[in-house]
């Protein structure tokens, strides 16, 4: 039942964003992109052969290695966050400027609501601090001075396609005026979602949309000293509606990243969560934008620096999906590609929606045929029934450090369902009320 209602929910989302997602806070400050950009080649098309769609594809999936490291210059608005405190009354603060890590700490196997999977452990470093006055604890006058922050976050993404199944953010915020540093905050937040929260929807393509929801369960522990949280755990349902905004440079520029893709995520209200612009040729956002970066209503901004990839490994494999579009419930042939054997036998595992088919092998290369299934994904569009990502990893002697490699699979609805799902998109759209009648009454007849 509680499976129902959700989808149920993603479907009128669907219906009802439908139409405003290329409008208002969809077009973020920067985005100077060229939207007849031209595509990169042989992954730049993905036809569907129900309704002949072409989709423009921007960036793919991306591989990520253990040691692989971005450099960010960072900037966190905490102003609300120390000036609406009670206990603070008089203080004020800067914007607070710094710098921030973020490396591949691990590729290995992890929980994801019950399912083992792939998945990138990604270790955040931040510090930074800002001009500000606090009251003095001493004689309770008000003392200027700076705000350091240094802020530590373990997130945990679905290497299939991104997801953020889970992140833990660790804060130490301390104040330094004349010589003294005083204890402001010490505390921990964590955040889990069920399903994981898919914000990219590889592969990325030109005009995409899509909408996700998400149970989003939060639980503070430490000491917040005078900055206010709520106590105890927190739990909410989070409707995002996401888009490719823009294409080109976005607002910060970094070489090779001229044709990064901004991807924005609104709440179901209008208010944007975040938008990054995804460069290829790093493998990461060149530009992030958020409104989580430190609590609530805390923004912060992170442009890269500096980009230093992992030295290949000996032994690699490659992942490719020769029909990479496929209809419901139709096998797929899965080309997997292993460089660096010396000849003796290679052991590894192919993962897609929650299975996995284990592979040996002492060739170069090798053919996988799989059931595609018909399971719609977690960020369902209007163009395609689901896009999941196909994983193949190598079996090695650290776990931690497993090497994997990520192809997408698009599965294409039947021809009805097709015609199902524009019909029921142009006639629900006007009204409100009519759109929650037909979801009720279409639930039977489309399937997900």
């Amino acid at each position: 039942m509680e499976e129902s209602r959700r989808w149920l929910t993603v479907l009128l989302s669907i219906l009802m964003f439908l139409g405003g997602l290329n409008s208002g806070a969809m077009a973020q400050e920067g985005d100077s992109g060229d939207e007849s950009g031209s595509s990169d080649g042989e992954d730049g098309q993905l036809n569907q052969t129900s309704n002949q769609t072409v989709l423009d594809i921007t960036a793919t999936v991306p591989t990520w290695r253990v040691g692989d490291s971005w450099a960010y210059n960072v900037a966190i608005d905490a102003r609300s966050m120390v000036e609406d405190a009670e206990d603070l009354e008089g203080a004020s603060i800067e914007i607070m400027t710094g710098t921030a890590s973020m490396t591949v700490g691990a590729v290995t196997m992890f929980d994801d609501n019950g399912n083992m999977v792939p998945a990138y452990r990604i270790d955040l470093e931040a510090t930074g601090e800002g001009d500000g006055t606090f009251p003095d604890p001493y004689i309770g006058v008000l003392a200027s001075g700076q705000l350091i922050g240094i802020i530590s976050e373990t997130k945990w993404l679905r290497a299939s396609d991104f997801a953020v199944i889970e992140r833990v953010q660790t804060v130490d915020l301390d104040f330094r005026f004349i010589g003294f540093t005083i204890d402001v905050a010490a505390f921990t937040h964590s955040h889990f979602y069920n399903p994981a929260q898919e914000l990219y929807d590889f592969p990325l393509a030109r005009n995409d949309s899509w909408v996700t929801v998400t149970n989003h369960s939060q639980e503070y522990s430490g000491d917040s000293g005078p900055i206010d949280f709520d106590d105890g755990d927190l739990y909410e349902e989070m409707i995002l509606k996401s888009a490719v905004t823009g294409t080109g440079v976005g607002p910060h520029s970094y070489s090779g990243c001229e044709d990064s893709t901004n991807v924005t995520a609104n709440y179901s209200d209008g208010g944007v969560l975040e938008y990054r612009w995804w460069c290829p040729a790093v493998n990461n956002f060149v530009f992030w934008w958020t409104d989580d970066a430190l609590l609530d209503g805390a923004d912060g901004t992170f442009t890269l620096t500096g980009y230093s990839p992992a030295p290949a490994p000996a032994l690699t494999v490659e992942t490719w999906v020769v029909n990479r579009s496929a209809p419901l419930n139709s096998n797929v042939t899965v080309q997997v590609n292993i460089s660096g054997g010396d000849g003796s036998l290679v052991n590894g595992e192919l993962w897609l929606l929650g299975q996995s088919w284990a592979f040996n092998s002492t060739g170069d290369s090798f053919n996988l045929t799989i059931p595609s299934g018909n399971l719609m994904d977690d960020s369902p569009a209007a163009t395609d029934w689901a896009t999941h990502g196909i994983v193949a990893c190598l079996n090695g002697t650290n776990a931690a450090a497993m090497e994997c490699d990520v192809d997408t699979l698009t599965i294409e609805g039947s021809a009805t369902g097709q015609l199902l799902r524009e019909r029921t998109i142009l006639r629900i759209l006007p009204l409100s009320e009519v759109g929650l009648w037909a979801t009720n009454h279409l639930a039977v007849t489309i399937r997900f």
